[in-house]
């Protein structure tokens, strides 16, 4: 006698398994990309710092305002539409393997769960990788205010990690990082960029104090914060935070 399995049993099989992928397969692919925006993300954050670094070496100096690159800005604004910002961007060819959007419009967002954010900021230098960013503040020759967070850094910028594809989302596929005076990139939303707002404001005989009070810079607390609550700003810390991992 020969064993099989019936129609019926191979037909019920078979259902079972499309529930369980129709179930499980839109959060394997959420989860793939979720992955997909971090490793950008990561990569872009490197090629910038290395850049930077490499200006400072090549100038022999230890502060990136001191670089012939910083210095070429004039305090154009940032932006590569902007004719008083050519010297500057020429020279950041030089360490940087980038071209340029300079009739590119500004790119709307919106909060990272759909928060009441309406903003728009220039994302207009494109990377190969295909992530883009732009300089969401002024690049300025002396630190001072970072605008989405603590201070103490020469500029702001804003990295949208897929380029014009959607979700244009807060804390999804755009984010907010400071460029310190050492060249570094520091995410707003950590103790790292606590620490450099109270180095900047404060002896060292207060620096304890300060940071005791800059608990409505974390990542999870406050409007900026990347909770259901906040806006997404802090994103980025709260990725760092966990491994490189988008777990929200």
């Amino acid at each position: 006698m020969k064993k099989g399995f019936t129609l019926a049993e191979v037909l019920i099989t078979l259902g079972i398994i499309g529930v369980v992928a129709a179930l499980t397969l839109p959060s394997l692919i959420q989860n793939y990309q979720k992955q997909v925006w971090v490793n950008q993300l990561k990569k872009t954050i490197s090629v910038l710092e290395n850049g930077f670094k490499k200006a400072m070496a090549d100038d022999g100096v230890d502060k990136l305002q001191d670089t012939e690159l910083w210095q070429s800005a004039n305090n154009c604004g940032g932006s590569v539409s902007n004719a008083n910002c050519n010297e500057f961007f020429n020279n950041f060819q030089k360490y940087f393997k980038v071209t340029y959007s300079p009739t590119q419009t500004y790119r709307q967002f919106t909060g990272l769960n759909n928060n009441n954010v309406a903003m728009s900021c220039t994302t207009d230098i494109n990377l190969p990788s295909g992530a883009t960013f732009g300089f969401y503040l002024s690049i300025s020759k002396t630190v001072g205010s970072g605008g989405i967070g603590p201070h103490g850094v020469l500029t702001v910028i804003a990295i949208d990690v897929n380029g014009d594809k959607k979700p244009n989302k807060v804390g999804r596929d755009l984010f907010f990082i400071g460029v310190t005076e050492k060249g570094q990139l520091i995410p707003h939303g950590t103790e790292a960029a606590n620490r450099l707002q109270c180095e900047s404001v404060t002896t060292s005989a207060q620096m304890e104090a300060c940071m005791a009070s800059m608990t409505s810079y974390s990542w999870d607390n406050g409007w900026a914060s990347c909770t259901e609550e906040g806006n997404g700003f802090y994103c980025m810390a709260r990725i760092m935070a966990k491994g490189w991992k988008m777990d929200y």
